[in-house]
């Protein structure tokens, strides 16, 4: 991100802003439409769940993500469908971290979460959810990500060639 300082103030480069309501637009669109296409799936049988779980996802960790891969100039398809990638795995593992850390915190025994994480991944808000349907939510995830990433790297250069015509 290139950064002037005029005066005090510090301006982000035009090009983030744009970019940065794209992410928060697109992410949750490509969610429904994977969890449209793919069908009544492994955690939320409705569309509306995935989209706003995409979106408070993107917020978190994507945009920032896209803040740094600016900065870095990684801005080709390969690498902003890599990061989209990135934001929804971490997201799936922060928050199977924290159905770890709360059903210690609850039981005050590790070999009590041996035995729930034998039984599948603790999801908090949710319950358990057994090991293939977590992988199939990582899919799913892993889609949503992807998909996001090339959105948000097709929509500039379709504007910018509308704008030109």
């Amino acid at each position: 991100m290139n950064a002037s300082v005029s005066s005090g103030n510090v301006e982000l480069e035009p090009a983030l802003g744009p970019r940065i309501a794209l992410v928060l637009v697109a992410t949750p669109a490509v969610a429904a439409l994977v969890k449209w296409v793919a069908g009544p799936g492994p955690v939320f049988q409705n569309v509306t769940w995935p989209a706003v779980a995409a979106a408070l996802a993107a917020f978190v960790l994507g945009i920032p993500l896209l803040g740094w891969s600016m900065e870095r100039g990684f801005t080709r398809l390969h690498h902003v469908m890599l990061l989209g990638v990135v934001a929804g795995i971490s997201a799936c593992v922060l928050i199977l971290l924290s159905g770890i850390v709360g059903q210690y915190i609850h039981s005050n025994d590790w070999s009590y979460v041996g035995f729930v994480l034998s039984n599948g991944a603790p999801i908090p808000g949710y319950g358990q959810l057994s090991w293939p349907r977590a992988f199939e939510t990582a899919a799913y995830v892993i889609g949503i990500g992807a998909g996001s990433g090339a959105v948000c790297w097709v929509v500039p250069f379709v504007a910018a060639s509308l704008r030109r015509q």
